[in-house]
């Protein structure tokens, strides 16, 4: 029998704010790695072989090569957990210790596969990266459907309320002047004369599809429980990634604002709390979404875990690609140029701006979607109902 200390188990709850740390220190391993430690990674073989035609060793190359492999190392240890928990649903499943315990060997392991990646040949790392970017996608459009998800849950939640009509009309008021706001300063900064073309298609694309599925949440076609609120927080987030893809080109395009980069302490700011934004992302992605909730189909079973460890596990290793990609870029080849010494720079260049805008566009098919598909798919019923249930 193995010694309880080997063996220590904690509560569920406690497990996923322990997963959570690791992940946060990993994250800011790669970004030491990627930005100070340039003079260590030169000793590590593979990393190495970056040298440019010159013969001169190229730093962003080796911080790119150590943030793929601290990232290929996080997901392989996700997997791991994906695989072996899965349908594991209750506390008396020998199982679920996988999850909830062996922390002391689990540590041991998370360290050694991390290792292992710092000696992988350069190939397995380029193959990782266009399987991470495909990974990352799939985290973003979570991200979508649960916003939406839970859009529509306010919404019907005030519309239930006989005394939160005001609610809703402040929300929907402050919702669109906060995205026409950010539109006309996105307009002035990024758009400044007309041969900024494509910076005046994406803000311009933005208003017209915010026209369109506004109108459809007023028409009669439209879902019930969709109305002004839902499309206002829509645009205003429409907006927001709009003007984010924006401040992500690169210092040398035409149209780029250079006053969007910041200060240091700005930047400095600036990234920390965008690797928490990622860090609380993950944490409720992974328990709170309705798809992974255990809680909402529990009858009167104490035994039951109280969210599903497998996509618990799954949603870590989507944000370890997520956060590989925004710390590179999303570019395999070459870091894109950055403003000063590029120190707590992330989701920089062209790829990035795409990938952004690639999302907006995303949202807003999902969105249509919801508003119609009630109209489109009449034999189906749309009404809220338990998870788990069918559609009549």
């Amino acid at each position: 029998m193995a010694p309880i200390w080997l063996t220590l188990e904690v509560r569920p709850h406690i497990a996923k704010y322990i997963y959570l740390v690791g992940f946060a220190i990993t994250a800011v391993a790669s970004w030491l790695l990627r930005d100070y430690s340039h003079n260590a990674l030169e000793h590590i073989p593979q990393l190495r072989k970056c040298n440019a035609p010159d013969g001169t060793y190229e730093n962003s190359c080796a911080g790119k090569g150590a943030v793929l492999r601290i990232s290929f190392g996080n997901f392989l240890f996700f997997a791991l957990h994906f695989i072996l928990l899965i349908r594991v649903r209750r506390t008396t499943q020998a199982r679920r210790l996988i999850h909830t315990g062996f922390w002391p060997l689990k540590f041991c392991l998370w360290i050694f596969l991390l290792g292992i990646c710092f000696v992988m040949p350069n190939s397995a790392m380029s193959g990782y990266g266009q399987f991470a970017r495909v990974l990352a996608g799939i985290w973003l459009l979570f991200q979508i459907i649960i916003l939406l998800d839970f859009i529509y849950d306010v919404n019907e939640w005030l519309l239930k309320k006989a005394n939160m009509g005001f609610v809703l009309v402040i929300g929907t008021f402050i919702s669109y002047c906060g995205a026409i706001a950010i539109i006309g300063a996105i307009y002035k900064f990024w758009a400044p004369h007309p041969s900024c073309g494509l910076n005046i298609f994406f803000i311009t694309f933005t208003l017209v599809l915010a026209l369109i599925f506004t109108l459809i949440s007023v028409s009669p076609w439209r879902l019930e429980t969709a109305g002004l609120l839902t499309s206002g927080v829509v645009f205003l987030y429409c907006a927001w990634i709009c003007w984010s893809a924006l401040a992500s080109e690169p210092d040398d395009a035409r149209c780029t604002y250079q006053g969007s980069r910041g200060t240091t302490a700005e930047k400095a700011i600036a990234f920390i709390l965008g690797i928490a934004a990622v860090c609380y992302s993950v944490i409720t992605t992974c328990v709170e979404s309705r798809a992974m909730d255990l809680e909402a189909q529990r009858v009167e079973d104490s035994e039951l875990l109280p969210y599903r460890p497998e996509f618990f596990h799954a949603i870590f290793g989507l944000a370890s690609a997520y956060l590989c990609m925004l710390y590179i870029s999303w570019n395999l080849d070459t870091l894109p140029s950055l403003s000063g010494d590029g120190k707590f720079q992330v989701d920089l260049g062209w790829i990035a701006v795409w990938v952004k805008m690639a999302s907006q566009w995303c949202c807003v098919v999902l969105y249509i979607w919801t508003l119609l598909a009630p109209r489109i798919l009449r034999n189906r019923d749309f009404t809220d109902r338990p998870v788990g249930t069918v559609a009549k």
